[in-house]
Formats: structure tokens, sequence, C-alpha cells
């Protein structure tokens, strides 16, 4: 079993300048800010808008998923040990960002700017970021990879990883962060043919985007080395059904819609 396993002990310093160092974390963070600019441009220009907003809302988006995702971190996985140390919260060099908070970081910063920018309603900027999300998400989940953190349960499948540095166990075990890579690429690209060929209507990729990104991460968190149980399920299980209830009922809301439409 660990002849055909990858084992995996990068440097996870990419660059080092001698008075400070860049990691392969904060780069694939880097890209996915530049790649999130790269394509609200894009879009904006294709849809006869000024693509120079995209500047804009992309620096809400980035301070919004940021905050959103180091609040829930702290109060939803690690509060215990907030209510000993307020200042944990702040403790941002210690890691913990939660994917779900960056989610409703997200949501409130587009809020935000809807109500700066008048021009661009609150669920167009929401289904803007479903559209984008999966692809930079992609980028990080590559970034956590290469620092062997958040890995999946041991195997015996021909692909497993050993993560050298970070796993105490050093055994094989599921790269659940190249997994969900894969995943939320094959969302994207679906995400983008769908914008690309269609005018769709508002909510529909916010509920495709709740309903698939997060019901594949549902999904995959079986395979996680998760420390935290609720039953069967994981805590950050239970935000994904939370999560995929609520793209559900977006789509549903659109269902309804569509057919009172169709009998007026």
């Amino acid at each position: 079993m660990l002849v055909n396993s990858l084992v995996w002990n990068p440097n996870p310093i990419a660059l080092d300048f001698g008075f400070f160092d860049v990691s392969w974390y904060g780069l694939t963070w880097s890209f996915s800010i530049i790649l999130a600019y790269l394509l609200l441009r894009r879009i904006f220009v294709r849809e006869g808008k000024d693509p120079n907003i995209a500047i804009d809302l992309v620096q809400y988006v980035f301070l919004g998923a940021l905050i959103g995702a180091r609040v829930l971190d702290v109060f939803y996985y690690h509060f215990t040990e907030f209510l000993e140390r307020p200042l944990l919260l702040f403790e941002v060099w210690n890691g913990g960002l939660a994917s779900h908070g960056a989610m409703i970081g997200t949501a409130l910063a587009v809020l935000l700017f809807s109500k700066v920018h008048k021009q661009f309603s609150f669920w167009y900027l929401l289904d803007l970021s479903a559209l984008i999300m999966p692809a930079l998400g992609a980028l990080v989940r590559i970034g956590n990879f290469i620092n062997g953190e958040l890995y999946g349960k041991t195997t015996s499948l021909a692909w497993g990883v050993i993560f050298e540095s970070s796993d105490p166990l050093k055994l094989p075990r599921h790269p659940i962060q190249l997994y969900e890579a894969v995943w939320l690429l094959s969302c994207f690209f679906f995400f983008w043919f769908l914008a690309k060929y269609k005018k769709l209507p508002e909510k529909l990729l916010s509920g495709l985007f709740l309903s698939l990104v997060l019901g594949g991460r549902f999904l995959l968190e079986f395979l996680k080395d998760s420390s935290t149980y609720y039953g069967n399920l994981s805590n950050t299980q239970l935000l994904s059904i939370l999560a995929v209830l609520i793209g559900l009922s977006l789509l549903l809301s659109l269902v309804i819609k569509g057919n009172k439409s169709a009998k007026s």
C-alpha cells in the first residue's frame, strides 16, 4: 500500500527573499483575486458595463469573504477557545478560514455594494459571485493540498497521499483537497457555459451554486478526516445541508414563478 502512495512533503514557501517570504497558500489566494478581477472584467465588457467597476467589486468581495471566513471559523469551530482567548479572532497568522463563512461574507459584501452602486441589483451581483467563486475556491483548495492540510481519511487506493509533514500517522489518505478542486472546476465550467449562451433569471446561479457546490461538499466530507461529529454527520456537513436547502428553495421559487407566468 505504501509503495503506490505519493509521499507529499513540499516546501510551503514558494518565494524566499530573505527579509520576507511568500507561501504557496498565499499565492493561491493572490491568484484567486487576480482571476476574480479578470473574470468580472470580461463579464462586464460582454454586458456593456463599465469594466473598471470590477476592481471595486473584487475589493468588496475579497474583504467580505476574508472577514466572514475568519469569523465563522472562530465562532463555529473554535468558540470554546475564543471564550478563553477573545483575541483569537484576530490571530489570522495561525490560520483558520471557513469556506462557508466566506460565502456569507460575500453575500453581505455584495449587499453593501448594491447599496453603494444602485445600478446593480443584489441578486445580479450574488449570481456573479456564484458564477466565479467555484474557480477561486479550486485555487484555494490547491493551496490546501500544497500545505498538506484538510486531508482525507486513510485509503488503500493507488492515488493515496502520505502528507509527510502534517499527518502524525503518515498513512496514505484521500487527497480530498484535489477532489474538491476538481468538483469546483466542474461546477465553474458548467455555470460559465450556462451564463455565456443563455439569459439566465436572477437567483438561478445562486441556487445552483448552493445546491451543487455545497451538495458536492456535503458528499466529499464523508471522505474527510474530521474531528467533530453530530451523529454520523460532521459540523461542516450541517452547514452544507443548510446551504443546500437554501439553494433548493431559490430554485423552487423560480419554478413557481415560471409556472405562474405561464398560466397568466
